[in-house]
């Protein structure tokens, strides 16, 4: 459930039980030409049709502007770092920025994903938008492996080894144990989602043939809560990248 959502349910509750039970309670227990009772009466129905719609308003409002700062995430993260526009699009969910990171030339952009949940009880279906924040990173490598391992962030089983932290795998007996051990704790910390392809291999979907197109290897990661990163999380989840990064590169002096 996200935090607005929580939050606007959480206050409801207490409009409920801290303001509308206990004016009911004393409306009913006041006789019917008591003055009080006409003002509780009044502060009644103010609370019942006036507070709980602005209440359910405000959750809204708070929606729309979180979902705004999250589709101009990359851009507001762009600015403190120096990081330049890599494509030239009209729509901030569309628009790469990037540079370097520890002599790796990285990408990013905010990703829209949407889930569906059902209350059976209620007979009712509820839609949801979340952005993250897509971080692509160049692996320095001077051939393709031939590796694919993907985790999205659907993926929630907590891992203990490299089959069950990568649903999909492909070609596993390449990675080095430096690899095979970078790749899971990656994973491991905060059930984290990350890919590892070929550059040749990356959908344009995922990443852009204009994006990083010199690169032979790339890691990607999403971010939740893109509308509530700082520079300082993105340069933590860059490091992160660095380090498995680091670890494949170390197969190409063997």
């Amino acid at each position: 459930m996200r935090k607005n959502q929580l939050l606007a349910i959480t206050a409801g509750v207490f409009l409920l039980f801290c303001v509308g039970i206990p004016l009911f309670s004393l409306i009913i227990s006041l006789p019917p030409d008591n003055q009080l009772r006409r003002v509780t009466e009044i502060a009644f129905w103010i609370c019942g049709f006036g507070l709980l719609p602005l209440l359910a308003a405000a959750a809204f409002v708070w929606t729309m502007l979180d979902l705004r700062r999250g589709r101009q995430s990359a851009r507001r993260l762009a600015v403190p770092l120096g990081l330049p526009p890599l494509n030239e699009e009209s729509s901030p969910l569309r628009v790469w920025y990037g540079g370097q990171f520890k002599g790796r030339s990285f990408g990013m952009k905010p990703v829209p994903f949407g889930s569906q949940s059902y209350d059976g009880a209620h007979n009712r279906r509820s839609f949801s938008v979340s952005i993250y924040l897509r971080v692509a990173l160049a692996v320095d490598l001077a051939r393709p492996t031939g590796i694919s391992a993907a985790r999205t962030h659907r993926d929630k089983e907590e891992p203990e080894s490299l089959a069950a932290a990568f649903p999909v795998l492909e070609n596993e007996a390449r990675l080095s144990d430096a690899a095979r051990r970078a790749l899971l704790q990656f994973v491991q910390q905060g059930q984290r989602n990350l890919r590892l392809l070929d550059r040749t291999a990356v959908p344009p979907d995922l990443l852009p043939a204009a994006i990083l197109p010199d690169a032979t290897v790339i890691l990607i990661h999403d971010i939740p809560r893109a509308a509530r990163i700082a520079p300082e999380e993105l340069r933590a989840a860059l490091a992160d990248l660095s380090g498995v990064a680091a670890a494949l590169e170390g197969e190409k002096n063997e």
